[in-house]
């Protein structure tokens, strides 16, 4: 038996539309509530014990937001040039609330970004004591970049990180060893 075509199209499309953009409308306040959260989460993290926090991350759902990682890295890059270590720990710390996010509930792409960003800020912190172990997370962040999303910014940042390592100009030598891509 053939379907009958429909004489009103809008009788099926609206429906859709509606439930789209009401499931955009609770996606945007998840993001947002999660933005506006990020701060208290930060600092309760930094209020914890060195040891603690890893602890923390993994065991206290809280603790699993996009936008917590994303603070840890912007607050790592600020740190980096006065504290290297500490800038390190606080991207090491924005990988592990990165690993913890749920890649269907924030788009696997999205996540694979932030992961991507996460060990190239890594990359960025061992390259100069150790550039085996830099090279190692960039071609990590490369490799996540190609179940990216695609954003040219997130792929820009991680690339522009990684060119550091080809840099060889005055005070700093380029690292030896294989290649970051092949």
């Amino acid at each position: 038996m053939a379907s009958t075509p429909v004489d009103d199209p809008g009788e099926v499309y609206t429906p859709l539309f509606h439930r789209l953009l009401d499931r955009l409308a609770v996606e945007q306040e998840r993001a947002r509530e999660d933005h506006s959260m990020a701060a208290a989460r930060y600092d309760e993290l930094m209020a914890l014990p060195h040891s603690e926090r890893d602890a923390a991350i993994r065991s206290e759902e809280r603790f699993a937001s996009f936008s917590l990682a994303g603070r840890l890295l912007d607050t790592s890059l600020e740190v980096r040039r006065e504290d290297p270590e500490a800038g390190i720990e606080l991207s090491r710390l924005a990988l592990a609330v990165a690993d913890r996010l749920d890649p269907g509930g924030h788009g696997s792409g999205l996540v694979a970004d932030l992961r991507a960003r996460c060990w190239a800020y890594l990359g960025e912190g061992w390259s100069p004591t150790d550039p085996a172990a830099g090279r190692r997370a960039f071609r990590r962040a490369l490799s996540l970049l190609l179940h990216g999303s695609g954003d040219p910014l997130a792929e820009a940042e991680v690339l522009c990180l990684a060119a550091g390592l080809l840099d060889s100009g005055p005070g700093r030598a380029a690292a030896p060893g294989p290649p970051l891509v092949h």
